[in-house]
């Protein structure tokens, strides 16, 4: 292991050939010294791929990217700006499945670099802090390790995993704050969605949900429930509101009782500092978090995620708006699957039934997916809410689901979509 005391000293020349793949530890946890350090040596190392997933620092950007090519799973968080300024390529695949092409070496792993907490006063030595979802694969496969001790990251419980010293290859310290993820704004529309969720969510149920305005505005709304348990991809501010208000007990869970679990971290310093050294945090692998087998485990599951839109037959575009790539593939098709797998699960995908565009306001509920991008498959989906009700379509036929997919469409668009249904049965 060779210690360097800030990542400027070290010469990335020697660690990154060119045709190199170079995965970062993204998110809150991206090692930012490290990054622009890399970056700023670019034009002496010659081209590499960067890969990167749900992006929250602004340190890789497009104006710093020539010779490099970005390979990202998303434009989740900042990867936006780089789908639109057309500098990333986005690999659209399922987040456990992500697990099977680091394993087998078809996303090459040649530099990894991350971020590190260091180690907590009271032992367990270093810590993967605020991002632990896909870092056990991309470590073992990894040729070349170079970590960050960032002081500045919080201490979390990873199961007893940590990064033996003698597998980190170049170690830099750090002390900086972590990106500041803010929770999102909501108003009256997206209260109405919030109560119809709510009512779907009863009391000693284990949830997953997303981030966003919707997902803000359901966990608020989830604060008068009892005995919730958390097992979900990420976790926000508002989950700490969801804690605090006495709603979050895990006890009905029958695997990690007691646990809040998860593998991702976004929010402000309330949360990191609310995590820190946190017993009641278990940060889990995507392996596991991902995992039908895990989910199959609950009895009442239910997961919360949301859209770009939805056609008539429940198929869902999460991934494309107005001609721009703008979300992903990530976790959404494992958790919606997952859901399914559990004794009295349920998925549900919220929306507001409307879009503002430039052109004007547009319906989220459409006939056909315009954008032609399907992201959740009709037999995949569950139940649909958006701010005028809930739309239950498992089980139920074509005709039976356009029925009910039109009654939670904005009044304004109703009578559009019943002609276009009528087009479509003489079509199936």
């Amino acid at each position: 292991m060779t210690s360097e005391p800030e990542a400027a000293d070290i010469d990335f020349t020697r660690i990154v050939r060119p045709g190199d793949h170079v995965v970062v530890q993204t998110g809150t946890g991206e090692p930012q010294s490290l990054t622009r350090a890399l970056l700023e040596q670019r034009h002496r190392i010659g081209p590499f791929t960067l890969v990167v997933n749900a992006l929250q620092a602004d340190v890789i950007r497009a104006d710093r990217l020539d010779g490099v090519r970005v390979l990202g799973t998303g434009a989740v968080g900042k990867g936006r700006t780089l789908t639109r300024a057309g500098v990333m390529d986005v690999l659209p695949v399922h987040y456990f499945e992500l697990m099977k092409l680091i394993q087998t070496g078809r996303l090459p792993v040649d530099v990894y670099l991350m971020q590190l907490a260091p180690a907590a006063s009271g032992g367990g030595g270093v810590s993967y802090g605020t991002i632990y979802d896909w870092q056990p694969e991309v470590f073992a496969k990894a040729g070349t390790v170079v970590a960050e001790m960032n002081a500045g990251m919080p201490w979390t419980n990873c199961g007893g995993d940590t990064p033996p010293p003698g597998r980190l290859d170049h170690v830099a310290d750090a002390s900086y704050r972590l990106p500041q993820v803010a929770p999102a704004t909501f108003g009256e529309v997206e209260r109405r969605i919030a109560g119809y969720v709510s009512e779907l969510v009863p009391d000693g149920a284990v949830i997953q949900i997303g981030v966003g305005a919707i997902p803000d505005a359901v966990l608020d709304g989830l604060k008068t429930r009892r005995r919730l348990g958390i097992h979900s991809a990420l976790l926000t501010d508002a989950i700490v509101e969801l804690v605090e208000a006495g709603a979050v007990t895990g006890e009905t869970k029958p695997i990690d009782t007691g646990k809040m679990v998860a593998g991702l971290l976004f929010g402000t310093d309330r949360l990191y500092r609310f995590v820190d050294g946190n017993p009641d945090l278990l940060m889990r692998p995507i392996r596991y978090t991902h995992a039908p087998a895990t989910m199959a485990r609950f009895d009442t599951f239910v997961t919360i995620n949301t859209g770009v839109e939805v056609d008539l037959t429940g198929q869902v575009n999460a991934e494309m708006a107005g001609g721009d790539y703008v979300g992903g593939v990530t976790g959404l098709v494992d958790y919606v699957r997952g859901a399914r797998v559990a004794a009295n699960g349920r998925s549900i995908i919220a929306l507001t039934s409307t879009a503002r565009t430039r052109s004007g306001t547009i319906s989220r509920i459409q006939a056909r997916l315009p954008a032609g991008v399907v992201t959740i498959a009709r037999s995949d989906i569950d139940t649909v809410v958006t701010e005028h009700g809930v739309a239950e379509l498992l089980g139920q036929p074509l005709q039976e689901r356009m029925r009910r997919m039109i009654a939670v469409a904005h009044p304004d668009f109703r009578e559009a979509l019943e002609r276009e249904a009528h087009g479509l049965l003489r079509q199936t």
